[in-house]
């Protein structure tokens, strides 16, 4: 049995070499791409590209806060 392995990756991971990430076994990357009512991850659109570019799954997630849900 073989196990797909997914990193979770945001802003305060910095700069992440997907390419190597790929080398290493990892098949896709989820990512913080927004918080709360007005904050954007910075890292979200260079990291989208280099996944795409190592052939990587993407995922993307909001990540609330107890801001109103409705603005969120």
């Amino acid at each position: 049995m073989s196990i797909n392995v997914v990193v979770d990756i945001s802003h305060h991971n910095g700069n992440v070499d997907l390419g190597k990430a790929q080398a290493a076994g990892i098949v896709g990357v989820i990512h913080k791409a927004t918080q709360g009512t007005s904050m954007t991850d910075n890292m979200y659109d260079q990291n989208r590209q280099q996944a795409v570019a190592a052939g990587l799954l993407w995922g993307a997630y909001h990540f609330g806060t107890k801001a109103d849900g409705a603005a969120q």
